[in-house]
């Protein structure tokens, strides 16, 4: 460095330390980092910003104890910034840490609020190429409307500490301020007829119209077009047979929640070579899909909780359970009023007509008409089990209140902080019916046993009961001080089994399986005050503890090849008592390992194509594992038998064993 330059930069950090002065230098104006007190330096638009810990304060972190951060201070960790736009891992200031946010619903209303926040206009989603290394995490789900100014102004759930949180889960954002040109863009979709539904795709920036490249863009893309355009969502897309020279975006990647095409990550505008535009097809409701309503219908006589029925053309029908899902039943509750659902369950009752089956909504719509179904009245409900909802913030009358209700958790582990709940009344200990059990009713428990909160409620975690079951259909609003006070059919009054009574863990201090909660189908072992182990439930397994069906558990691997090693070879399945390779697509060091592991050996050399083909059937294909599955069956896959692989993509692998 030229003594001039070096002159510059140690003015520049005594100017830093100071007088806080922005520091501006050639280079990288975090090298060599001028926070103070351990803080964090980003390099935003050549000025250095520090990220300073929770007890420093100062443009430099230079002070310490004096001033910390705010309750409900956000901000982007990790962070990226060019130009307009800035992206990273949320994190917010919370009980004096600042934590990442997990949700699995966080919504794009909610987005733009934190965005809004951050002192921008407008967001793209962000997920990170691999997953970092992150401190405390809260779980959580915050529901904004998208006019408020700041995350604490949104309806909350309860936050707790989550050591387990799906990195799909956690929420990244990429916030932005459109420029004008953005701002004007418009689509349109042009055919060989005056129909605006159908067309090849164009867009208008900066006054001239161009095209969209058919590099990645796919359904969610056109949802947002169509949406754009004023069009319920997408019912077709192709790609043309010909190509154009004037393209204005290319690798559009929307995740079919944006408002607008240009609120999509892409490309820069008017950046690429030719390439083939997009025709899409737009689907507009008709009258009758306008004037569709729904209710829930129950014995409870709440608004927000019983089975879903539809009014489609004047009469009342249900909706099929099969692959029915949170974001499907957010949009049933915002359609009824309510901010957001809390569980959902089924009915093999039916009554009606089965107007919906595979409901596929995005979460952002505002009536189940918008979202995709096989259409109306198509009955394909394999399962015959009907939806069933509970919305939040239904009221309830409350019950009469009986005094002396006394409550307790049964279970092995010896501790009165987490079993099997059972209700004293009238002198009989009776069990309570798992149906629409919930954190609220949870949490009354726990504090009505002088805990302060319920971490976990799974009734197959604590064993069946014996006896008289007392209560079913408990709602409570989580306020209550005892469950007599909660809403519920009546004592005594239910159809239930004791496979389907109700079972929670309360926050205790003394079981560590109360403070780190086993995620999914998992169960807590504790070990001691301080160690606990988790692992699946029976007949489940896998990252996610998924269910194995009695076929899967029965799988067997082996390697084949010239010789009579059976630690290398080409890898072959046995599913259904029949043999059959797998496809290398994707195939890894993971994949490798869980193989080699139930073959016996400890560690995998290698994976790769395997010279000599197979025969016969290809079992699996994309095959995902973590590393810690106990057979190729609890792995990730496409599914048994679904490919579009030859056999000379068979995998083969090595084995061996040592460190």
């Amino acid at each position: 460095m030229a003594k001039t330059e070096r002159d510059n930069v140690l003015v520049a950090l005594l100017l830093i330390a100071f007088f806080q002065v922005p520091l501006r230098v050639l280079g990288d104006v975090c090298i060599p980092n001028p926070c103070q007190n351990n803080g964090v330096c980003f390099n935003i638009d050549s000025t250095a910003i520090c990220r300073c810990s929770p007890n420093d304060y100062g443009i430099r972190c230079q002070h310490k104890a004096a001033k910390p951060a705010k309750e409900g201070h956000i901000f982007l960790a990790d962070s990226i910034r060019k130009h307009n736009r800035i992206k990273g891992r949320l994190e917010i200031y919370r009980n004096n840490t600042w934590s990442t946010i997990c949700d699995s619903s966080f919504f794009r209303s909610t987005a733009i609020v934190a965005c809004k926040q951050l002192g921008f206009s407008s967001l793209m989603y962000y997920k990170p190429d691999k997953k970092p290394k992150i401190g405390p995490i809260w779980s959580n789900f915050i529901k904004c409307k998208g006019n408020e100014s700041s995350l604490m102004d949104c309806y909350w759930s309860s936050m707790e500490t989550d050591y387990n949180c799906l990195t799909q889960h956690i929420v990244y954002l990429n916030c932005y301020n459109e420029t004008e040109a953005e701002r004007a863009v418009q689509v349109r979709l042009v055919g060989n007829n005056n129909d605006k539904l159908k067309g090849r795709l164009e867009v208008l920036y900066n006054g001239t119209w161009g095209y969209a490249c058919d590099h990645k863009f796919g359904f969610d893309d056109a949802d947002v077009v169509c949406r754009q355009m004023g069009f319920s969502r997408v019912s077709q897309t192709k790609i043309s047979d010909h190509k154009s020279d004037q393209i204005w975006l290319r690798n559009v990647n929307c995740n079919g929640q944006e408002s607008s095409i240009t609120s999509c990550p892409h490309d820069a505008w008017g950046v690429g070579t030719s390439c083939k535009y997009i025709i899409i097809a737009c689907y507009k409701l008709t009258e009758a899909e306008k004037a569709v309503q729904v209710r829930l219908n129950g014995d409870s006589g709440l608004s927000s909780i019983g089975r879903l029925e539809v009014l489609y053309n004047g009469t009342w029908g249900i909706v099929c359970h099969d692959n029915f899902n949170k974001m499907d039943a957010d949009v049933v509750c915002r359609q009824l009023g309510f901010p957001v659902s809390v569980s959902r369950f089924s009915y093999q009752q039916r009554s009606g007509p089965i107007w919906l089956t595979k409901v596929k909504c995005k979460g952002q719509e505002s009536s189940i008409a918008d979202c995709r179904h096989i259409g109306w009245g198509i009955n394909k409900c394999k399962k015959n089990k009907y939806v069933g909802i509970k919305c939040s913030g239904g009221k309830a009358t409350q019950a009469k209140v009986v005094k002396d209700v006394q409550v307790r958790l049964v279970g092995d582990s010896g501790l009165n902080s987490t079993g099997r709940l059972e209700v004293l009344y009238k002198g009989v200990w009776g069990t309570v019916c798992k149906y629409n059990f919930d954190k609220n009713d949870a949490d009354v428990i726990c504090r009505q046993l002088g805990f302060p909160y319920a971490i976990s409620w799974d009734a197959r975690s604590y064993g069946k009961g014996f006896g008289k079951i007392w209560l079913n259909n408990v709602n409570c609003n989580g306020r209550e001080t005892s469950i007599a006070s909660c809403h519920h059919n009546g004592w005594g009054i239910n159809k239930c089994e004791h496979k389907q009574d109700a079972g929670l863990t309360c926050y205790d201090k003394n079981n560590p399986c109360s403070m780190h909660s086993c995620p999914g189908k998992r169960a807590c072992t504790r070990i001691d005050s301080s160690f606990y182990h988790c692992k699946c439930q029976t007949h489940y397994s896998g990252r996610n503890c998924k269910h194995l069906t009695k076929a899967e558990r029965a799988v067997k691997v082996r390697l084949v090849g010239n010789n009579d090693l059976k630690s290398t070879g080409r890898l072959e399945v046995l599913y259904k008592g029949i043999w059959g390779t797998v496809c290398r697509h994707h195939f890894g060091q993971n994949d490798a390992e869980v193989v080699c592991r139930q073959l016996g050996f400890s560690n995998a050399l290698s994976w790769n194509s395997y010279h000599e083909k197979g025969s016969g059937q290809i079992w699996l294909n994309n095959v995902e594992c973590n590393g810690e599955e106990s057979s190729i069956a609890n792995c990730r896959h496409d599914g048994w038998g679904v490919n579009s692989c030859n056999h000379s993509q068979d995998v083969g692998i090595t084995c061996f064993d040592g460190m």
